[in-house]
């Protein structure tokens, strides 16, 4: 499966979710696919996604909150993964879904490999791992600026 097909089947079953997804090629897709307010595009800052949409999630708990990130963002900040388990196990937070589309690359940099083959993300945490190739699509960037992001995303999710 290419990882765009991935990510339009998991947009496909977004109705009201906050959906947080990271840096690189992943946000730019699901910003083509489904751009919407409650979306949040973390960019320029690998490994933040996910420590991103705990902090929401927990603030949050009323709101769903689906978390989409690639293999190589995730081993960028591993620790959140245990962090993420021992939140879900304390604190009962269901509300987060959290999506690691796995390509064994860093698709976004040049395509150089991960070490993902080596990890069961699963162990760590409640997380679906989805196992895609490269895409060598070349998706338009994202054509709204940061602070816009910021400043809908605020708005939508008051």
């Amino acid at each position: 499966m290419k990882r765009i097909d991935a990510i339009r089947n998991i947009m496909n079953t977004v109705t009201d979710e906050i959906v947080i997804s990271s840096c690189g090629r992943i946000s730019r897709e699901v910003f083509y696919i489904n751009d919407r307010n409650r979306n949040f595009y973390v960019q320029g800052s690998m490994g933040s996604c996910l420590p991103v949409a705990i902090g929401i999630a927990l603030c949050k708990q009323k709101e769903k909150i689906i978390v989409i990130v690639g293999d190589g963002e995730i081993l960028m900040n591993l620790g959140t993964l245990v962090l993420l388990n021992n939140l879900q196990e304390r604190y009962e937070l269901e509300n987060l879904k959290l999506f690691i589309l796995d390509n064994n690359c860093y698709q976004s940099t040049g395509a150089q490999p991960t070490i993902s083959h080596s990890v069961d993300f699963r162990l760590l945490c409640d997380c679906k791992t989805v196992f895609c190739g490269p895409d060598e699509d070349d998706v338009p960037r994202i054509t709204i600026s940061h602070s816009e992001i910021k400043e809908r995303f605020m708005n939508a999710i008051k």
